[in-house]
């Protein structure tokens, strides 16, 4: 088995493409899917080629000391055609096995398996222009421990897509380190820079610079992503970035202009322009984004859906445009939120806008905002604008500063299904949260179907923005009350609801007003109009606070917040399920569970308690000691003033004299904090190097069976057949002599 071993080296001296085909055939390669869980039919018959060969071998070499009597050369170059006959053989059979892409994954949580919307996609494809996936991955060894199931997902993903794209889609992972051949191949020709990540393992911090970059390419056309963060959808960015270089047509989305600054808008405060959401540029990657102006009628054909951000900023002489939008049928998104938190330059439902001005313009009137209940009469709900949800549920009590309008919805909120099942858009999803939201309910005249997508747990209730907020005299929010009034309702509550159906007919009169003919017509009735609306009453969700969040994503074992909501692929998925686009809704949301060592995890879960403990203990001991010496403190510069009083006639003189010997004694009472700092710091560094030292030792044990017991059954079975063939010899010895 030397030499398939032994080509995963030679592969560091060959082209990049000749390396990708010896790879493959070399012993590294093929243990490398199983490895991931994958079991695939050309893994097994390739080790079972091996095995048939290794035995025939085995067999031939047994009996060569038979040759001498038949000829030993003749012999030799007899079994020697014959190997490289039933070589040919074992390498066809698995070759022509490959097309077949018969492979499962059997792992628990399916980390290698692509969704089923992928491997269709992967199975039908047929282009003549091969699409070429080159990523360029920093070794294991030099990735953070916070972006190592990052990386692996990275590269499960590329090797599943590479194994069911067969000859149309061709994979090659460059091995990346700083000031290689690699790193300047992706720096200079694809612009794959490393990413500086600053990485605390065992108590110790380090900068490390990380490639995790991949770039797409059919023909001219080229997809790069720069950099792959904790939290990205991988196999959503991959198979959009495969059907973008294929040059799949772009659906129109329109983004209606509001006066939310979801494009980069000039800001005449202070005199700059900003810079688009990464909402847009997220949805750039998949759309032809379009920005609409409602100040005139809105064409029915101008997109195929329509995203509305705080629809209460329009214009009054714009919001009929968008209704009648609405009533033609024009699938529409809207956001909108009685207080958004993360956006302060969006004023809240019924908050004025901002009046214009700047350094030369002075303060002038805020312009009207439009009567937007008319948008809620036609959708058929309600919308309470002043009023603000609350939620006494935090998965995250490490954060205790989160306020109870700080909205977690997730199975551990207290209600079975916070998510709607039946609805695409949000089946499969685990946590979203939501910053001071509203609350959406159908009204019961409403002939509209509304499909909750998102409810609140039993343990909410509603606030006032009055009562939380302090406002000025143009609404505008001027601070926060101390002890706001919070109104316990033990309902479930709606935050985002899908409405669909046809509204009722309704009766126009003829156009032509002054034909006489025209007006003795009856009446015409308009064709009932299909209604596609999906409303969130909250605007936070979709802010560059998401995104970043997002992209931070989680960090086991970092002792920060571990934030891993689905706010991305929510609002993604109802763009997506609005303009009948259905590649990425299941992608979207898959996430990808790993599980540490379990003996590992619980050494480090017990050393956690402990330092937690110290922690703890440490903070009272230090607190006792700072009351006791301040205590201490008081008490003598009282004295000591009281003293100097009487020796020193000048009162002025006194008190400095007694400010310098209280200041000496708060030095003293410093330099002890610090050395009791300094012990509670050696104490965490040795529980931290125990717990590497203890995690050293786990693997260290099993690495040593990975290498003690797998010899062990061949050993075993050697060692019967040399016995049993020994024996027979005899045997075959003794009744010789027996003639």
């Amino acid at each position: 088995n030397a030499p398939l071993a032994f080509l995963d080296k030679v592969t560091d001296f060959l082209p990049a493409q000749a390396a990708l085909v010896v790879r493959q055939w070399s012993l590294g390669g093929q243990l490398a899917e199983f490895g991931r869980g994958v079991v695939s039919l050309e893994g097994i018959l390739y080790f079972a080629a091996i095995i048939v060969v290794m035995l025939y071998l085995s067999m031939a070499l047994i009996g060569r000391r038979h040759w001498s009597r038949r000829g030993g050369g003749m012999m030799a170059a007899h079994y020697l055609l014959r190997t490289l006959a039933l070589l040919i053989i074992v390498f066809g059979v698995v070759y022509f096995s490959r097309p077949v892409r018969a492979r499962t994954d059997v792992s628990s949580e399916k980390l290698s398996q692509l969704s089923d919307e992928t491997r269709k996609f992967l199975s039908a494809l047929e282009t003549d222009r091969p699409v070429e996936i080159e990523a360029f991955i920093s070794p294991e060894t030099d990735v953070p421990e916070d972006f190592v199931t990052t990386r692996k997902n990275l590269v499960d993903v590329l090797g599943e897509i590479h194994a069911l794209g067969g000859e149309q889609i061709r994979v090659t992972i460059h091995p990346t380190e700083r000031d290689t051949p690699e790193a300047t191949l992706a720096e200079n020709r694809f612009r794959i820079t490393p990413r500086e990540i600053e990485s605390q393992e065992g108590g110790v911090y380090s900068i490390k610079s990380v490639f995790m970059g991949v770039t797409v390419r059919s023909g001219i056309e080229r997809e790069t992503i720069p950099f792959v963060n904790r939290g990205t959808a991988v196999e959503y960015e991959l198979l959009l970035a495969i059907r973008t270089v294929l040059q799949e047509k772009k659906p129109k989305l329109g983004v209606l202009k509001t006066g939310a600054p979801v494009f980069g808008q000039f800001n005449i405060r202070s005199m700059q322009t900003g810079r688009d959401w990464p909402l847009i540029a997220e949805l750039r990657k998949q759309y032809d984004v379009v920005e609409i102006d409602a100040s005139g009628p809105i064409q029915p054909d101008a997109c195929k859906a329509l995203l509305v951000v705080q629809p209460s900023m329009m214009q009054p002489q714009e919001m009929p445009h968008l209704l009648e939008a609405i009533r033609q049928g024009m699938p529409t998104a809207i956001f909108e939120d009685p207080l958004p938190i993360f956006e302060p330059s969006i004023p809240g439902t019924d908050i004025a806008r901002r009046p214009p001005g700047g350094m030369m313009g002075g303060m002038q009137p805020s312009a009207p905002k439009a009567n937007v209940q008319a948008l809620w009469n036609l959708l058929g709900i309600s919308f309470a604008p002043g009023t603000i949800i609350w939620q006494s549920y935090n998965p995250h009590p490490e954060r205790r500063d989160f306020p109870q309008e700080f909205v977690f919805t997730e199975e551990g909120s207290g209600i079975d299904e916070p998510f709607s099942t039946d609805d695409p858009i949000t089946s499969g999803m685990q946590q979203l949260f939501f910053a001071f939201p509203g609350a959406l309910n159908k009204l019961n005249a409403s002939v509209l179907e509304a499909t909750p997508l998102v409810k609140t747990g039993p343990r909410s209730g509603t606030v006032r923005i009055d009562d939380y907020f302090i406002r000025g005299p143009r609404g505008q929010i001027m601070g926060q009350r101390p002890h706001p009034r919070r109104d316990a309702t033990g309902e479930n509550y709606i935050m985002a609801m899908h409405i669909t159906g046809q509204l009722k007919q309704t009766e126009k009169p003829a156009d032509d007003k002054d034909n006489p003919e025209k007006k003795k017509e009856t009446k015409k009735k308009s064709p009932p109009a299909s209604i596609n609306v999906v409303v969130v009453a909250d605007v936070d969700a979709i802010t560059r606070d998401m995104f970043a969040l997002r992209e931070a994503g989680n960090r086991p074992g970092s002792g920060q917040s571990e934030f891993n909501f689905d706010n991305v692929p929510f609002v993604l998925n109802i763009i997506d399920s609005l303009a009948g686009v259905d590649h990425y809704l299941e992608v979207r949301k898959r996430r990808r569970h790993h599980y540490p060592l379990e003996r590992i995890a619980a050494e480090n879960e017990e050393a956690q308690r402990e330092r937690d403990k110290l922690v703890e203990d440490s903070n009272k001991e230090l607190a006792k000691m700072r009351k006791d010496e301040n205590e201490y403190l008081s008490e003598q510069q009282a004295k000591l003033l009281a003293k100097f009083r009487k020796e020193i006639p000048d009162e002025r003189e006194a008190a400095r004299r007694a400010l310098q010997v209280a200041l000496a004694n708060w030095q003293r009472q410093q330099a002890q904090e610090a050395q009791l700092e300094k012990k509670i710091r050696q104490k965490q560094n040795r529980i931290d190097m125990d717990l590497r030292q203890s995690e050293e030792r786990i693997r260290n044990h099993y690495k040593l069976l990975a290498v003690l017991l797998p010899p062990i059954l061949p050993l075993v079975l050697a060692v019967v057949f040399l016995i049993s063939r020994r024996i027979r010899e005899r045997e075959g010895v003794a009744r010789a002599r027996l003639r």
